[in-house]
């Protein structure tokens, strides 16, 4: 509704319930970009439902840049959703992007209502984890692109530092979204991280 403020609270018992309708106990939880830091909470508000957790370009800090969320919400503002999406192309997917999958990320990101982003935008700013990192008991796996500009590599090692039982994959030359420019060697490195946690 008009006026709704997102939380990370909010968001990580949002996904509580799902799991509890679907009566699922416990999980393995993917997050990426900004759902990172939602699943970083979600496993430290909720030990016992997580068995694993992977962070995918996600950073622990959204407060670092204050001009370029101004700036993405003019753009949301003034031309919408998918407008702000395909300006985000390069810095998602890196300048040798294929135009066919940035189309596809603008078009599924279009689908957005624009209150809804700009109510996203207007809570990110102010969200660091800092302070949560450490007390994250879950095994973790971060995956980071060395060439990522929204989660540069120096973030994604010290929010693996910070975390105490991660481990870092560092997918060379690789842009903020490996998961779907490099899908084979993450779904591999996924992979092998949950057996060895098994």
């Amino acid at each position: 509704p008009d006026g709704y403020r997102y939380s990370l609270s909010t968001l990580t018992n949002d996904l509580r319930l799902l799991l509890d309708r679907l009566d699922i106990e416990r999980v393995h939880v993917i997050g990426e970009t900004f759902g990172g830091p939602t699943a970083m909470h979600f496993a430290y508000e909720y030990p016992d439902r997580v068995q694993t957790l992977t962070l995918s370009g996600a950073p622990y800090r959204l407060n670092t840049d204050p001009a370029h969320f101004d700036e993405a919400r003019r753009l949301i503002l003034d031309e919408g959703v998918r407008a702000w999406a395909h300006a985000q192309g390069e810095r998602r997917f890196g300048p040798d992007a294929d135009p066919a999958l940035v189309n596809w990320y603008c078009d599924e990101m279009g689908k957005s209502s624009r209150r809804s982003v700009l109510a996203l935008y207007e809570y990110v700013t102010g969200v660091d984890l800092t302070d949560v990192l450490p007390h994250i008991l879950a095994p973790t796996l971060v995956l980071a692109g060395t060439a990522s500009v929204i989660t540069p590599i120096e973030e994604a090692r010290a929010c693996a530092g910070l975390i105490p039982n991660a481990r870092i994959v560092e997918i060379e030359g690789g842009p903020n979204q490996v998961h779907i420019t490099h899908l084979e060697q993450c779904v591999e490195a996924f992979l092998r991280f949950t057996e060895e946690v098994a």
